[in-house]
C-alpha cells in the first residue's frame, strides 16, 4: 500500500505542477485582445498544462477515493463527484483558453477601425474563464477536499494537524473565490493568492507525506 500512496501523491505533485505552468500571462492580461497571439507557444502550454493539470486531478481523485470510500462511502462518493465536476470544468476553461487564443489572432489579422465586437467576445471569453477557473471550479475543489479531509480527520489516515489545515483552506478559498465572483478581488493578486496559500500547503504536505510514508492504517477510526 506503500506504492500506491506514493502514486497518489505524485499525481498531486504532477496536477500542481501542471498549475503552475497552466498560467498565461498573455491571456491575463489586461492587453490579452493582443497580447495571446503574440504568445502562441505560451498560450498553448498552458492550455496542454491546463488540461494535463485535469488528467492528474482525476487520477488523483479516484486514487484517493478507492482508500477512503471501505470507512465513509458516502463521503467517498461526494469527494469523487465534485473532484470529477472540478476535473471537468477545467477541461472546458482549457477550450476557453484556447478561444481567447483565437480571438486574439483574428483581431491582430483583422485590424478593425471599430474592435467593439473583438471586445466583446473576447471580454465575454475571458471572463467565463476567469470565472470558471477561479471561482465555480476552486468552489467544486473545496467541496471536495472538505469531504476529503473530513474523513481524514475522522480515519486518522493522516495526521490531524494536516487535516485542519486542509479544512481551513477550504473554507478560505471558497472566500477568495466569493471575494472575486463578486468583484472585491482581482484573480492573480497577492490577497487573492495569500488566500489560497493554505489549500496549497495542506496539498503539497499531503502529497509530500504519501510519498515519504504513505497513510497511517495503523490508526483507528473515531
Amino acid at each position: 500500500m506503500t506504492n500506491y500512496a506514493r502514486l497518489i501523491g505524485i499525481s498531486m505533485i504532477l496536477a500542481f505542477i501542471a498549475g503552475v505552468l497552466s498560467v498565461s500571462p498573455a491571456v491575463d492580461s489586461a492587453n490579452y485582445l493582443t497580447d495571446a497571439a503574440q504568445q502562441h507557444a505560451q498560450v498553448m502550454l498552458a492550455a496542454l498544462a491546463q488540461f494535463t493539470m485535469a488528467v492528474f486531478y482525476i487520477v488523483a481523485a479516484v486514487l484517493l477515493f478507492t482508500v477512503i470510500k471501505s470507512t465513509h462511502q458516502i463521503a467517498a462518493l461526494n469527494f469523487l463527484a465534485f473532484k470529477m465536476s472540478a476535473a471537468t470544468l477545467v477541461i472546458f476553461s482549457t477550450v476557453l483558453l484556447i478561444s481567447v487564443y483565437v480571438i486574439s489572432a483574428e483581431f491582430l489579422q483583422a485590424m478593425p477601425a471599430e474592435d467593439t465586437a473583438f471586445t466583446a467576445i473576447g471580454a465575454v471569453l475571458k471572463i467565463t474563464r476567469d470565472q470558471l477557473n477561479h471561482v465555480f471550479m476552486i468552489w467544486l475543489l473545496c467541496i471536495g477536499n472538505l469531504f476529503l479531509f473530513g474523513v481524514f480527520l475522522k480515519t486518522k489516515l493522516v495526521p490531524i494537524w494536516l487535516s485542519a489545515i486542509g479544512i481551513f483552506g477550504a473554507i478560505l478559498s471558497s472566500v477568495a473565490s466569493g471575494l472575486v465572483l463578486f468583484g472585491i478581488y482581482d484573480i492573480i493578486t497577492p490577497e487573492y493568492l495569500a488566500m489560497n496559500a493554505p489549500t496549497a500547503i495542506a496539498d503539497l504536505a499531503l502529497s509530500v507525506l504519501l510519498i515519504v510514508k504513505g497513510f497511517n492504517y495503523s490508526a483507528t477510526p473515531s
